[in-house]
């Protein structure tokens, strides 16, 4: 287990708190946080019906394994004077894409975002440019 702790905060002030995303005060046992995004962005308003299906190869990031660095146990020791952690204020502008703002112990966290952005601009008038739009 963990160390126990008082976490004591006398502000948070965020703007913005999304896709699988938190903000957690106190002792947490385990965290698992997964945010998967698709985002297609045109020029030109158009639909082609097969955008966004998992198993379409363009779209393979959001199957594909992770390869995890392997953990290592250490031994240590702590002597908190103070049992509780103090905070004064927090301002964010925006926690997005399963991050996490945390002010206190946790024991395990797995935090994923895998986010897939694909961009059709139409051609520029010289002939050379982005991706042309069908």
């Amino acid at each position: 287990m963990f160390w126990k702790r008082i976490s004591h905060v006398n502000t948070i002030q965020t703007n913005t708190l999304s896709f699988s995303s938190s903000l957690r005060l106190g002792d947490t046992s385990v965290i698992n946080s997964r945010s998967d995004v698709f985002a297609v962005q045109r020029e030109r308003e158009i639909f082609f019906g097969h955008e966004g299906a998992v198993e379409r190869p363009e779209t393979s990031i959001f199957v594909e394994p992770i390869p995890l660095p392997s953990c290592e146990v250490v031994d240590s020791s702590f002597y908190h004077l103070c049992p509780s952690i103090y905070v004064d204020s927090i301002d964010i502008n925006g926690i997005s894409s399963a991050s996490i703002v945390k002010v206190g112990n946790i024991g395990c966290a797995h935090m994923e975002a895998r986010v897939k952005n694909i961009r059709q601009l139409k051609p520029r008038a010289n002939g050379n440019g982005p991706t042309v739009i069908q």
